[in-house]
Protein backbone atom coordinates (compact mmCIF):
# COMPACT_ATOMS: atom_id res chain seq x y z
CA UNK A 1 0.00 0.00 0.00
CA UNK A 2 1.31 3.47 -0.88
CA UNK A 3 2.22 5.71 2.00
CA UNK A 4 0.39 9.01 2.51
CA UNK A 5 3.46 10.93 1.27
CA UNK A 6 3.60 8.83 -1.96
CA UNK A 7 -0.12 9.43 -2.56
CA UNK A 8 0.28 13.19 -2.12
CA UNK A 9 3.33 13.19 -4.39
CA UNK A 10 1.49 11.20 -7.12
CA UNK A 11 -1.52 13.54 -7.02
CA UNK A 12 0.84 16.59 -7.16
CA UNK A 13 2.68 15.30 -10.25
CA UNK A 14 -0.61 14.33 -11.94
CA UNK A 15 -1.91 17.88 -11.45
CA UNK A 16 1.26 19.29 -12.97
CA UNK A 17 1.01 16.95 -15.95
CA UNK A 18 -2.61 17.96 -16.63
CA UNK A 19 -1.66 21.65 -16.35
CA UNK A 20 1.22 21.26 -18.81
CA UNK A 21 -1.01 19.34 -21.24
CA UNK A 22 -3.62 22.09 -21.07
CA UNK A 23 -1.03 24.77 -21.79
CA UNK A 24 0.32 22.77 -24.75
CA UNK A 25 -3.14 22.66 -26.39
CA UNK A 26 -3.20 26.44 -26.42
CA UNK A 27 0.39 27.05 -27.51
CA UNK A 28 -0.71 29.58 -30.11
CA UNK A 29 -1.81 31.95 -27.29
CA UNK A 30 1.31 31.65 -25.16
CA UNK A 31 2.79 34.84 -23.69
CA UNK A 32 6.32 35.28 -22.27
CA UNK A 33 4.84 35.11 -18.76
CA UNK A 34 3.10 31.80 -19.54
CA UNK A 35 6.22 30.42 -21.19
CA UNK A 36 8.31 31.24 -18.10
CA UNK A 37 5.66 29.66 -15.85
CA UNK A 38 5.57 26.60 -18.06
CA UNK A 39 9.35 26.29 -17.89
CA UNK A 40 9.26 26.55 -14.12
CA UNK A 41 6.54 23.94 -13.75
CA UNK A 42 8.43 21.54 -16.04
CA UNK A 43 11.48 22.00 -13.82
CA UNK A 44 9.36 21.12 -10.79
CA UNK A 45 7.85 18.12 -12.53
CA UNK A 46 11.26 16.67 -13.30
CA UNK A 47 12.53 17.11 -9.74
CA UNK A 48 13.05 13.78 -8.00
CA UNK A 49 11.04 14.64 -4.89
CA UNK A 50 9.40 17.56 -3.14
CA UNK A 51 12.25 18.03 -0.71
CA UNK A 52 14.69 18.77 -3.55
CA UNK A 53 12.67 21.82 -4.59
CA UNK A 54 13.38 23.53 -1.31
CA UNK A 55 17.02 22.59 -1.52
CA UNK A 56 17.35 24.50 -4.79
CA UNK A 57 16.64 27.86 -3.09
CA UNK A 58 19.96 29.74 -2.90
CA UNK A 59 21.21 31.18 0.39
CA UNK A 60 21.03 34.97 0.14
CA UNK A 61 24.19 36.83 1.23
CA UNK A 62 23.90 38.68 4.53
CA UNK A 63 25.18 42.20 5.05
CA UNK A 64 28.48 42.27 6.93
CA UNK A 65 27.62 45.59 8.54
CA UNK A 66 29.64 48.77 8.77
CA UNK A 67 33.02 48.69 10.50
CA UNK A 68 34.64 51.75 12.05
CA UNK A 69 37.97 52.65 10.46
CA UNK A 70 38.33 56.27 11.56
CA UNK A 71 37.03 58.22 14.53
CA UNK A 72 37.43 61.91 13.84
CA UNK A 73 37.23 64.55 16.52
CA UNK A 74 35.39 66.48 13.81
CA UNK A 75 35.01 65.14 10.27
CA UNK A 76 35.19 68.67 8.82
CA UNK A 77 38.58 69.95 7.62
CA UNK A 78 39.81 72.90 9.70
CA UNK A 79 42.46 75.51 9.01
CA UNK A 80 45.39 74.99 11.35
CA UNK A 81 48.69 76.13 12.79
CA UNK A 82 51.02 73.41 14.09
CA UNK A 83 54.35 73.36 15.88
CA UNK A 84 56.45 70.21 15.71
CA UNK A 85 58.94 68.83 18.19
CA UNK A 86 62.48 69.61 17.10
CA UNK A 87 61.47 72.49 14.82
CA UNK A 88 60.87 76.18 15.41
CA UNK A 89 59.06 76.59 12.10
CA UNK A 90 55.26 76.80 12.11
CA UNK A 91 53.31 74.50 9.81
CA UNK A 92 50.30 76.69 9.16
CA UNK A 93 47.53 77.37 6.70
CA UNK A 94 46.77 73.70 6.00
CA UNK A 95 43.35 72.13 6.47
CA UNK A 96 43.51 69.23 8.93
CA UNK A 97 41.42 66.89 11.02
CA UNK A 98 42.28 64.73 14.03
CA UNK A 99 41.72 60.97 13.82
CA UNK A 100 41.34 59.77 17.41
CA UNK A 101 41.52 56.09 16.51
CA UNK A 102 44.89 56.23 14.76
CA UNK A 103 46.00 59.17 16.96
CA UNK A 104 47.16 61.10 13.92
CA UNK A 105 46.64 64.42 12.14
CA UNK A 106 45.45 64.25 8.55
CA UNK A 107 46.43 67.03 6.13
CA UNK A 108 44.48 67.82 2.97
CA UNK A 109 47.11 68.72 0.36
CA UNK A 110 46.30 69.01 -3.35
CA UNK A 111 43.27 66.72 -3.02
CA UNK A 112 45.42 64.12 -1.29
CA UNK A 113 45.59 63.14 2.36
CA UNK A 114 48.88 63.14 4.25
CA UNK A 115 49.17 61.70 7.75
CA UNK A 116 51.27 62.92 10.69
CA UNK A 117 51.72 60.97 13.93
CA UNK A 118 50.49 62.95 16.94
CA UNK A 119 53.72 62.13 18.81
CA UNK A 120 55.49 64.65 16.56
CA UNK A 121 53.00 67.45 17.31
CA UNK A 122 53.86 69.89 20.10
CA UNK A 123 50.84 72.20 19.68
CA UNK A 124 47.85 72.43 17.37
CA UNK A 125 45.59 75.43 16.80
CA UNK A 126 42.56 75.27 14.57
CA UNK A 127 39.54 77.38 13.68
CA UNK A 128 36.16 75.73 13.75
CA UNK A 129 33.68 76.08 10.93
CA UNK A 130 31.65 78.71 12.82
CA UNK A 131 34.58 81.10 13.08
CA UNK A 132 34.62 81.04 16.88
CA UNK A 133 37.74 81.43 19.00
CA UNK A 134 40.57 79.08 17.97
CA UNK A 135 40.87 75.72 19.69
CA UNK A 136 44.29 75.24 21.26
CA UNK A 137 45.73 71.74 21.81
CA UNK A 138 48.92 70.56 23.49
CA UNK A 139 50.55 67.15 23.47
CA UNK A 140 49.38 65.07 26.41
CA UNK A 141 52.68 63.22 26.66
CA UNK A 142 54.03 66.17 28.65
CA UNK A 143 51.21 65.85 31.21
CA UNK A 144 50.76 63.17 33.83
CA UNK A 145 47.80 61.48 35.48
CA UNK A 146 48.84 59.30 38.42
CA UNK A 147 52.43 59.53 37.16
CA UNK A 148 51.41 58.15 33.74
CA UNK A 149 51.80 60.40 30.68
CA UNK A 150 48.84 60.89 28.37
CA UNK A 151 49.10 59.75 24.77
CA UNK A 152 46.67 62.06 22.94
CA UNK A 153 46.36 65.75 22.23
CA UNK A 154 44.41 67.62 24.89
CA UNK A 155 42.60 70.92 24.51
CA UNK A 156 43.47 73.84 26.79
CA UNK A 157 40.20 75.45 27.87
CA UNK A 158 41.48 77.86 30.54
CA UNK A 159 44.97 78.88 31.67
CA UNK A 160 46.19 80.16 35.02
CA UNK A 161 47.28 78.79 38.37
CA UNK A 162 44.63 76.14 37.80
CA UNK A 163 44.39 75.33 34.11
CA UNK A 164 41.45 73.45 32.64
CA UNK A 165 41.94 70.74 30.01
CA UNK A 166 39.70 68.54 27.91
CA UNK A 167 40.55 65.10 26.59
CA UNK A 168 38.52 63.66 23.72
CA UNK A 169 37.91 59.94 23.89
CA UNK A 170 35.59 57.32 22.42
CA UNK A 171 34.57 53.70 22.56
CA UNK A 172 33.19 51.39 19.89
CA UNK A 173 30.23 49.11 20.46
CA UNK A 174 30.68 45.87 18.54
CA UNK A 175 27.88 44.36 16.40
CA UNK A 176 25.26 42.54 18.48
CA UNK A 177 23.09 41.14 15.70
CA UNK A 178 21.44 37.76 16.44
CA UNK A 179 20.53 36.09 13.14
CA UNK A 180 18.16 33.57 14.65
CA UNK A 181 16.00 36.32 16.17
CA UNK A 182 16.74 39.01 13.55
CA UNK A 183 17.42 41.56 16.28
CA UNK A 184 20.33 43.88 17.08
CA UNK A 185 22.72 45.73 14.81
CA UNK A 186 25.28 44.46 12.29
CA UNK A 187 27.16 47.77 12.48
CA UNK A 188 29.85 49.00 14.83
CA UNK A 189 28.78 52.18 16.61
CA UNK A 190 30.95 55.04 17.87
CA UNK A 191 30.25 56.66 21.23
CA UNK A 192 32.33 59.72 22.06
CA UNK A 193 33.19 60.69 25.61
CA UNK A 194 35.01 63.73 26.97
CA UNK A 195 37.04 64.00 30.17
CA UNK A 196 37.92 67.21 31.98
CA UNK A 197 41.04 67.79 34.06
CA UNK A 198 42.51 70.60 36.12
CA UNK A 199 46.19 70.93 36.63
CA UNK A 200 49.07 72.79 38.17
CA UNK A 201 52.24 72.57 36.15
CA UNK A 202 52.14 69.23 34.31
CA UNK A 203 50.17 67.16 36.82
CA UNK A 204 46.50 66.66 35.96
CA UNK A 205 43.54 65.54 38.08
CA UNK A 206 40.13 64.63 36.75
CA UNK A 207 37.35 67.09 37.57
CA UNK A 208 34.92 65.66 40.17
CA UNK A 209 31.37 65.44 38.86
CA UNK A 210 29.73 66.18 42.22
CA UNK A 211 29.63 69.62 43.78
CA UNK A 212 31.07 68.89 47.23
CA UNK A 213 34.34 67.27 46.07
CA UNK A 214 34.50 69.84 43.27
CA UNK A 215 34.56 72.73 45.75
CA UNK A 216 37.38 71.08 47.70
CA UNK A 217 39.85 71.46 44.81
CA UNK A 218 39.79 75.24 45.35
CA UNK A 219 40.94 75.04 48.98
CA UNK A 220 40.37 78.25 50.94
CA UNK A 221 38.54 79.77 48.00
CA UNK A 222 35.85 77.06 48.00
CA UNK A 223 33.23 79.42 49.59
CA UNK A 224 33.96 82.03 46.89
CA UNK A 225 33.53 79.47 44.13
CA UNK A 226 30.31 78.16 45.65
CA UNK A 227 28.82 81.65 45.86
CA UNK A 228 29.92 82.45 42.30
CA UNK A 229 28.27 79.28 41.01
CA UNK A 230 25.06 79.88 42.96
CA UNK A 231 24.81 83.50 41.88
CA UNK A 232 25.26 82.59 38.21
CA UNK A 233 23.42 79.26 38.20
CA UNK A 234 26.52 77.38 37.03
CA UNK A 235 26.85 73.60 36.85
CA UNK A 236 29.91 71.34 36.85
CA UNK A 237 28.33 69.23 34.10
CA UNK A 238 28.38 72.07 31.56
CA UNK A 239 31.65 72.84 29.77
CA UNK A 240 30.86 76.52 29.27
CA UNK A 241 30.16 76.85 32.99
CA UNK A 242 33.46 75.16 33.87
CA UNK A 243 35.29 77.76 31.78
CA UNK A 244 33.58 80.57 33.67
CA UNK A 245 34.42 78.99 37.03
CA UNK A 246 38.11 78.52 36.28
CA UNK A 247 38.46 81.94 34.68
CA UNK A 248 36.89 83.47 37.79
CA UNK A 249 39.10 81.46 40.14
CA UNK A 250 42.28 82.44 38.31
CA UNK A 251 41.18 86.10 38.36
CA UNK A 252 40.87 86.26 42.17
CA UNK A 253 44.23 84.70 42.95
Amino acid sequence: MLSNFKIVQTVYFLAIFLWITSVSLHAQNLTPKIIQSDYFMRRVATTRNLVDVGQQIPTLPQSQGVRVNEVYLDSAWKKSSITLYGSEKLVEGFFVRYDLRSNSIEFRIDRQTKVLDVRRVATLIWLDSLGNLPHYFVNGKEYYIDNVPMTTLIEVLAEGKFSLYKQYSYWIKKPDYVMALDVGSRDERIYKQDFYYFGTEKVLTQIPVKKKPFFLIFGDHAPDIKKFMDDNDLKVSREHDLLKIFDYYNSIL
